[in-house]
């Protein structure tokens, strides 16, 4: 199984980066801080490559990883529309733990 490109995963992790960090947040984020907003992301990953294997809809996924636990009431809600729609854009043969892996690993090495 193949897993989504080092400069595909770092491109969205600097976009959630960005979204993350809004222009309020002038500060930089800490590294607990990036390895908090790195697990909740990775969470959403997983969650939206379980929802594309389960033959849901983009839209469907998005409805529920949003009510999911850990997700729901939390600043990770914004996140999910990006991440969901980055998820069913992969290729079939990159879904799977890979992905999350791939993204998790990505995302904690960004340095925005």
């Amino acid at each position: 199984m193949t897993v989504p490109t080092p400069r595909v995963l770092a491109a969205c992790a600097m976009t959630l980066t960005s979204v993350t960090l809004a222009p309020a947040t002038l500060s930089a984020e800490t590294e607990e801080e990036r390895i908090t907003r790195c697990i909740g992301q990775a969470q959403i990953v997983t969650l939206a490559v379980e929802k594309r294997q389960e033959l849901k809809s983009a839209k469907k996924a998005v409805r529920q990883i949003r009510r999911a636990e850990g997700i729901k009431d939390t600043d990770f809600e914004g996140h999910v529309d990006l991440l969901v729609n980055w998820v069913y854009s992969l290729p079939a043969e990159q879904l799977g733990p890979e992905a999350t892996t791939a993204f998790e690993a990505a995302c904690s090495e960004y340095n925005g």
